[in-house]
């Protein structure tokens, strides 16, 4: 697949921002004694971070195949099964400042600003190329600006199944058309560079859609039932990323609101802190299912004239209604899964 345009010829734009010169950090030695922090003005400064597309970006590889079947089990029925793999890669992934400060320093020095931690290069000689030719910096040795920007990198493989089934009925009181499709997300593995971890993520992310719809028609009216079911995801605080391959899970808040860290254990280790030595428990809760229905009326009054009812979201479902009982932070619900709106109404 061809680079979207913008990832191509997106125009520069930039922002001054203050933050760590991780190259400067290990070059001047301050890292082995923790004195890379923001009062040290010669590792933490501000530069320019631009973002601009990327002309010589490569196309996106990919390869996918499925097998199933259809059975007609008898007139009017009709049931389909699939299973379907797909694998990408040089999947195109925007490179974030953090990033490159990170790379630039470990392919100069071969270290992390993490005393005693080694740099792993994730993608060699051609890797530190492109990362050293994102920044740029002064005689002195400081960083005039850093370029973001989209590069290719990543790839993903995934796998699921999808079943559906269709039914016809003809009836004194009307033809019904029913129908139902069902996606299972069997497996989910990405990297975003080939040194990666790459562990299965399936339970991080929506696991299974379910879809299904009824419709009538009888003379001239007409009506259909539509109901959408999305599963599950983690919630806020059952934390999934690299670090947490074999500790996932994040904390239940304190009654004051403070959050203990997942990695001791949900103790407090804050001195400072009210809730000092004290603990909660470990939580892995799951937020959803997000279940949505829609209802749609129609009457023709004439060959040339028709009149349509749509209710969207009949029960009037929204995120509010679905709060993530530990996302403390507006808009309080997972905005991925649910939506901000609720029932809405229109006629043509």
């Amino acid at each position: 697949r061809a680079p979207d345009m913008h990832y191509l010829l997106g125009q520069p734009s930039s922002a001054q921002v203050r933050t760590l010169d991780q190259y400067r950090c290990i070059a001047s030695g301050a890292y082995q004694i923790n004195n890379c922090t923001g009062d040290n003005t010669e590792v933490t400064y501000p530069f320019a971070i631009n973002r601009r597309g990327t002309p010589d970006l490569e196309s996106e590889l990919g390869n996918s195949w499925t097998v199933g079947f259809v059975w007609d089990a008898f007139e009017n029925l009709s049931l389909t099964a699939d299973f379907w793999r797909i694998h990408l890669e040089e999947e195109i992934r925007d490179i974030d400042e953090t990033t490159i400060l990170r790379d630039e320093a470990g392919c100069r020095t071969g270290l992390t600003i993490t005393p005693g931690q080694a740099w792993s290069n994730p993608g060699g000689a051609d890797y530190c190329a492109s990362i050293l030719a994102r920044v740029q910096r002064n005689a002195a040795g400081a960083i005039t600006a850093i370029e973001r920007g989209p590069i290719n990198l990543a790839q993903r493989d995934v796998s699921g199944i999808d079943l559906s089934a269709r039914y016809q009925l003809k009836t004194g009181v009307g033809d019904f058309q029913m129908g139902l499709d069902y996606t299972n997300l069997r497996s989910m593995r990405e990297q975003t560079y080939r040194t990666d971890p790459n562990p299965e993520r399936r339970d991080r992310d929506i696991r299974s859609k379910l879809r299904g719809s009824v419709s009538w028609l009888y003379g001239n009216w007409n009506a259909t039932v539509y109901g959408d079911r999305v599963g599950a995801v983690p919630g806020v605080r059952s934390h999934w990323g690299l670090d947490r391959l074999d500790n996932p899970g994040g904390c239940v808040p304190f009654a004051d609101g403070g959050v203990p860290d997942d990695r001791a254990n949900c103790t407090d280790t804050d001195p400072a802190s009210p809730t000092f030595g004290q603990s909660t428990r470990k939580y892995y809760g799951r937020i959803g299912p997000a279940i949505t229905w829609n209802i749609n009326v129609g009457y023709r009054i004439t060959p040339a004239m028709k009149l349509n009812l749509y209710v969207n979201n009949v029960f009037n479902s929204t995120g509010y209604n679905h709060k993530d009982p530990y996302k403390l932070d507006y808009e309080f619900y997972n905005s991925r899964l649910f939506s901000p709106v609720g029932r809405e109404i229109a006629a043509e």
